[in-house]
């Protein structure tokens, strides 16, 4: 009786898993209609600048050089001790579309990065919006150009990708959480963006009250206003590779770990359905792979084909989605990266659970 219904939990595990490839993550095997690309939409690149004088050697010139018609570059620097300052005015004097805002810490916000954002979207002319990170490194010439052009209203919010430099396994980890969070998207319950690329309007900004419901929560920009905007902001995906932007800084497993359980803390504002699918998600692959390795010994026979079956379709539904976002060599090391994904959950569940972050 015990047998059955292990045998049971871990067919059950298995169709969850497919009916998640089948029904969620399937609008990525769809080829998109190629849209006519404008570049007469005026927009703002929104930069947050901290003690960030190396970076901005490295990664301005690549945002300065997009191939668009019109944009401008807002810079905000934060009270930076190291040379940045200057060196903004040094490119100022080369390029009339970079704008440097100047935020002073004040008490009642201090060090606090969406009140300098704030400022720096005021200060903006245009009322489409752009934001990055200066950490970051556009991937093409044509990211304005690609990242504009899904943002035909004043309502939308369009999200796109963002390549970390870092080992294979963080990479995958990061590969899982863009298909999660594109996904919803598309099924109209977005959660979860990248704040390094990521684009709205001024409009929407203010009509949804900025940062203001979460002021005192020191992350979440880029998740919290998702959330706040969901009622009247329609949310796009745009993963086109000339819309992708990389991390230039390689991304330590403690570093990566630190902001994981960062995110992990806003997931008590996600929905409760959308706490409930990821949960399954999660849940239901940990089952898969221990029940797994339990019936490796026992009967193996039976393991085989259930290996075979999940990967099968596990390559047919992600090959499509790491292909549309070149981490081409995921594809080779896609079983133990799976096994891997859902150690990484765990250890950060406990870690979690061990030190609470702070929000």
């Amino acid at each position: 009786m015990f047998i059955t219904s292990l045998y049971c939990i871990l067919i059950a595990a298995l169709l969850v898993q497919f009916l998640f490839y089948l029904f969620f993550f399937k609008s990525f095997l769809l080829k998109e209609k190629n849209k006519t690309n404008s570049n007469k939409k005026p927009i703002s690149i929104i930069i947050y600048i901290k003690n960030n004088e190396n970076d901005l050697k490295l990664n301005l010139p690549s945002i300065i050089d997009q191939e668009y018609d019109d944009f401008e570059i807002i810079l905000i620097d934060h009270s930076s001790t190291d040379d940045s300052v200057e060196l903004i005015k040094d490119f100022q004097k080369k390029h009339s579309n970079i704008k440097l805002v100047n935020v002073e810490n004040k008490e009642v916000f201090w060090g606090n990065k969406k009140y300098a954002l704030t400022l720096g979207i005021k200060a903006s002319s245009n009322d489409f919006l752009l934001f990055t990170n200066i950490r970051c490194k556009p991937l093409s010439k044509f990211w304005i150009k690609e990242m504009a052009s899904k943002l035909i209203t004043h309502s939308d919010i369009v999200i796109g990708y963002k390549s970390i430099k870092s080992n294979i396994l963080i990479q995958f980890y990061n590969t899982i959480i863009s298909l999660k969070s594109f996904t919803f998207a598309k099924l109209n319950l977005p959660y979860k963006g990248y704040s390094e690329n990521l684009a709205y309007s001024k409009q929407l900004f203010f009509k949804t009250k900025g940062f203001i419901n979460h002021m005192n929560i020191s992350n979440g920009e880029c998740d919290l206003f998702l959330k706040d905007s969901i009622e009247t902001a329609k949310v796009k995906v745009q993963i086109t590779p000339h819309s992708h932007v990389k991390e230039q800084h390689s991304r330590s497993f403690l570093n990566f770990l630190t902001i994981l359980k960062e995110h992990q803390s806003l997931r008590s504002f996600y929905s409760k359905k959308i706490k409930f699918i990821l949960q399954v998600f999660n849940i239901t692959k940990l089952f898969f792979w221990a029940l797994f390795f339990y019936f490796c010994y026992y009967d193996p026979i039976f393991s085989l084909i259930i290996i075979s079956f999940y990967l099968f379709f596990q390559y047919a539904f992600m090959s499509k989605y790491i292909l549309k976002i070149k981490e081409y060599k995921l594809l080779y090391f896609l079983p133990i990266l799976d096994l891997s994904y859902m150690l990484f959950v765990f250890f950060i569940k406990v870690s979690s659970l061990l030190s609470k972050p702070k929000t």
